[in-house]
């Protein structure tokens, strides 16, 4: 398993490095990624390159035996270039369109693949730092270049101005356009219709920008793949961003790399186990199913808290990672990043963050060398995610719903009942993998083609369980016709009569079945039955006495649809009756809540158990079968465990028979 983290070796003097190297060494440190905020130090001027620093740098990796990700450098462009350009900025408002930053950077590119791209250091390149949010143009400038480039974008779309006023329903508001240039971009001065914004406009925009976005990593990708073709390319994604659809980027990718958390909060090291899980499950997902490597996912300030670094390394290898760069090698003493977790902080060797990243890397090595490269089993699950998807809900009164909350609702109870789970597109196979169910937190935008793609997962036998507010809107944001939902009603057996959003803090009551009592909020929904039986019921509010969760038999399988956005208690037992009725059955049965179970299987039928305690109490785990604990220093390696015990932020690693073995 490979280990490291981010080294940025100009930020600190020349003398420092060969101390920085050996302490890699003594740390097991086999893979930094480096040159990430390197450009300005390589090209302190237009055209005048300085290589030596790099050469040095990567020469002193080479001869430690440490691998190296090798940035393009392109995400933070030098202050010569931002004077020249300011368009060029990756504040969020930067021009993906125009041909500076193109220019620039691939050129910068260029000088490194031929420099560097035989290096025996270099194992991998690294496009730019991380896409998404605040990272290189999460929307359009709005310059002359975008405005050209949206209009290009939609004549490859649509074909025709026809084709174009037919799906944006340009006849509301006598927005109908008669030339391409009379088309602005949603959002500046002088677009149509501004003073209503259409959701079919602002949800193109949103595709192009991110498609404009994928241009540029594509531009410095193709550069890379002509020159040195045998090194492998990535780049970062944030954590379940909204503004870079993962599951598009990752085809153009030959491994997928999930970046820097997006905070201090769920969603970084501080915490958040269980929206690690879905980020990690998500990234694995992107790349179906092969393994992926995990950067800078450490606290966006102070240190990582006593056992969280190793707990969330040996989380992402339990979900599929084969490489955790969790955080910066060194802490830098000015800038953003100066109250950045780092493996080596301003304390030194002599500290407990030091000791416990050296640790973690003696562990790391000792693992058993099958488990790298084996793959993520025992997978009886899926979520499916879809970018387009959220970007059409948050044009619509379901707003509420929160995406990505959505998804963290319905997994968190998949993964608490030790059930593994695959998060995947709608337009990903849902029926070659053997998934016992799937569950659709939401799907607001749904084409036909994909609700015919889980018709058929249902009728050969799957089970689904569909939530509320999907299935509304096609691929233009328009609604569907014959009625809310319309995709779906064959399917679900139900009829959407009326949709109600509800107004923050509303709640209604919900009663019946495996949902026991509990209550829905943000969003309810009037049913009709039309085939489906009703499994819980509104006793309350604008669907009182209506069904709330409905079930369906369709074929040889099962369809659910819950009509709201239950609580945590009642969706959790409602999915627990899901997983029974479906056959999803956990990794290991009998585990505490608090434990975090994954299976990893190798080629040559290797399987691996891991076990994850997140919780605050020492967790006792009994094992339905002897297994062999291959992660505790001074165990017998052959003797049989029958029962784990783990403390707070406990780790095993257990080595199990094949079935059948």
């Amino acid at each position: 398993m490979h280990y490291g983290g981010d080294w940025n070796p100009e930020q600190w003097p020349e003398k420092t490095w060969g101390e920085d190297v050996r302490l890699m060494t003594e740390a097991g440190i086999t893979l930094v990624r480096t040159g990430t905020h390197g450009w300005a130090r390589t090209e302190p001027a237009p055209g005048a390159w300085d290589f030596g620093w790099l050469d040095r740098a990567l020469d002193l990796l080479a001869d430690a035996g440490v691998d190296v990700v090798l940035s393009t450098m392109t995400g933070g462009p030098p202050p010569w270039l931002l004077r020249r350009h300011p368009e060029a900025a990756p504040d969020g408002t930067a021009c993906p369109s125009g041909p500076v930053r193109h220019t620039y950077a691939t050129r910068l590119v260029e000088q490194l693949a031929r420099r560097y791209g035989d290096h025996p250091a270099v194992a991998l390149w690294h496009i730019g730092d991380v896409y998404g949010s605040g990272h290189g143009c999460a929307r359009p400038c709005g310059c002359e270049a975008c405005e050209e480039a949206f209009r290009e974008w939609l004549r490859a779309r649509y074909g025709s101005l026809d084709a174009l006023n037919s799906a944006w329903t340009t006849a509301v508001r006598s927005q109908t356009y008669g030339a391409w240039e009379e088309v602005r971009l949603p959002g500046h001065a002088g677009s149509a219709g501004e003073c209503a914004p259409d959701p079919a406009r602002l949800l193109d925009r949103r595709r192009f920008t991110h498609d404009a976005l994928l241009g540029c990593f594509l531009a410095e990708r193709e550069v890379l793949r002509a020159l040195t073709p045998e090194v492998p390319v990535t780049t970062g994604f944030l954590p379940l961003d909204g503004s870079v659809d993962q599951f598009g980027w990752a085809r153009h990718q030959d491994v997928v790399a999930l970046g820097p958390a997006a905070g201090s909060g769920e969603a970084a090291g501080t915490g958040g186990p269980l929206a690690a899980a879905a980020a990690f499950d998500a990234a694995r997902g992107a790349g179906g199913g092969q393994p992926w490597m995990l950067l800078d996912h450490g606290p966006a300030e102070g240190p990582w808290p006593p056992g969280a670094l190793r707990l969330r390394a040996w989380q992402a290898v339990a979900q599929g990672a084969d490489a955790v760069l969790p955080a910066p090698w060194r802490q830098p003493r000015g800038g953003a990043g100066r109250f950045r977790a780092a493996l080596v902080p301003h304390a030194g060797t002599a500290s407990r963050m030091f000791t416990e990243a050296r640790a973690l890397g003696h562990e790391l090595a000792a693992a058993p060398a099958e488990l790298e490269g084996s793959r993520v089993s025992a997978v009886r699950a899926a979520l499916v995610l879809d970018w387009p998807s959220r970007w059409a809900l948050e044009q619509s009164p379901a707003a509420g719903l929160d995406a990505p909350g959505l998804l963290l609702r319905y997994h968190a109870p998949l993964l608490r009942s030790h059930v593994a789970c695959d998060v995947v597109p709608p337009g990903r196979d849902l029926t070659g993998p053997g998934y016992r169910l799937v569950v659709v937190p939401h799907l607001h935008l749904l084409s036909v083609l994909d609700a015919r793609r889980l018709a058929g997962y249902v009728r050969g036998g799957g089970h689904l369980l569909v939530g509320c507010c999907s299935g509304i809107v096609d691929e233009s944001a328009r609604l569907h016709g014959n009625g809310w939902a319309a995709p779906l009603r064959e399917l679900l057996g139900v009829t959407v009569e009326e949709p109600w959003p509800l107004a923050e803090g509303v709640t209604v009551p919900v009663e019946g079945g495996p949902a026991g009592s509990g209550h829905g909020s943000a969003w309810a929904e009037v049913l009709t039955l039309d085939g489906a039986e009703a499994v819980a019921r509104f006793t309350g509010g604008p669907a009182a006495g209506g069904p709330a969760v409905t079930r369906h038999s369709y074929g040889d399988g099962v369809a659910w649809y819950v009509a709201t956005r239950l609580d945590a208690g009642a969706l959790e037992r409602l999915l627990g009756a899901a997983c029974a009725r479906a056959g999803a059955e956990p990794v290991l049965p009998g585990l505490p809540r608090e434990v975090q179970a994954a299976e990893r299987r190798a080629a040559d039928g290797a399987r691996f158990v891991l076990l994850l305690n997140h919780g605050a109490r020492q967790a006792r785990c009994r094992l339905p079968q002897p297994m062999r604990d291959v992660l505790t220093p001074g165990r017998d390696a052959d003797a049989p465990v029958y029962q784990v015990t783990l403390p707070p932020g406990g780790v095993a690693v257990l080595s199990a028979a094949p079935p059948g073995a």
